[in-house]
């Protein structure tokens, strides 16, 4: 609940304390890389069954309207933060290049912007995009000077920061926070779908081998996923569901999926 942000923040001001180092890059240390990890992520132990979704639910993903809203896209986001930090300055200063993020559970983490003119030249520039996900998220683009932007997401329960490169792939988060959807279509085509914050446990990761089917996001209803397909004109839905630990898949044409390559697998 928001109300309870700003007291936590005084505190968090007044507590002062040591910082660990600024977060300067997507690799810098704390940060969690899960777009490296979904690169090279490999199937589990455990195949994980298509299962036969009904006519009406197939029907329902295809005919709706992808949200987009629930994609990250740094592309379109401002060329500062001024707006975003004024809107929560419980959460999150700036002075100068120096952004600092709060969150309810204490932590308190810096991320450095930098710049380099000699050769080439280079630079990271951190923009702050505010809470999402129920507020169990908060967002900062990564803006680069050679590539395009991606997303860290800090995650208020527990201060970790997972980067997702979320200009190349398909990024959303659960509307609760705790799961996030990574699909890559080029030079393969991968999905991952991670849980926050224990990324480690109850992952699913699906591949295709043939990458040229087109891929449509739908939308996060709960905990369940809608995509869709399309190959040779032909539209399938597939849905996403999490139950405890583990995840259903379930597609409108199971058949037709299975000569396209796919398979999905969690770790046990």
């Amino acid at each position: 609940m928001k109300p309870i942000y700003p007291l936590l923040g005084l505190l968090l001001s007044a507590a002062g304390g040591a910082l660990a180092a600024p977060i300067t890059n997507f690799d810098s240390d704390p940060v969690i890389d899960l777009a490296g990890q979904l690169r090279g992520q490999q199937h589990g132990a455990r195949a994980i069954a298509v299962q036969t979704l009904d006519a009406a639910a197939s029907a329902k993903i295809l005919r709706e309207v992808g949200d987009r809203r629930q994609l990250l896209d740094p592309m379109g986001i401002p060329e500062d933060d001024k707006r975003m930090i004024a809107a929560h300055p419980e959460l999150s200063q700036r002075q100068g290049k120096l952004l600092t993020v709060s969150t309810p559970a204490g932590q308190r983490l810096q991320f450095k912007s930098w710049k380099v003119a000699k050769g080439d030249g280079d630079s990271s520039t951190f923009l702050y995009q505010g809470p999402l996900a129920g507020n169990a998220l908060q967002r900062v683009d990564l803006q680069f000077g050679h590539d395009a932007p991606g997303s860290l997401l800090i995650d208020n329960r527990s201060g970790k920061v997972f980067f997702t490169y979320s200009t190349e792939n398909m990024v959303a988060p659960s509307p609760d926070g705790s799961a996030l959807l990574q699909l890559q279509s080029s030079p393969d085509w991968r999905l991952q779908l991670v849980s926050l914050p224990q990324t480690e446990q109850a992952s699913l990761f699906c591949s295709l081998k043939d990458a040229s089917a087109e891929s449509t996001f739908k939308s996060w209803r709960g905990n369940s996923l809608g995509l869709q397909l399309e190959k040779g004109g032909q539209k399938l839905a597939l849905r996403f569901t999490r139950n405890g630990g583990d995840w259903q898949v379930a597609s409108s044409q199971p058949a037709l999926l299975a000569k396209l390559g796919f398979r999905c697998s969690q770790p046990r």
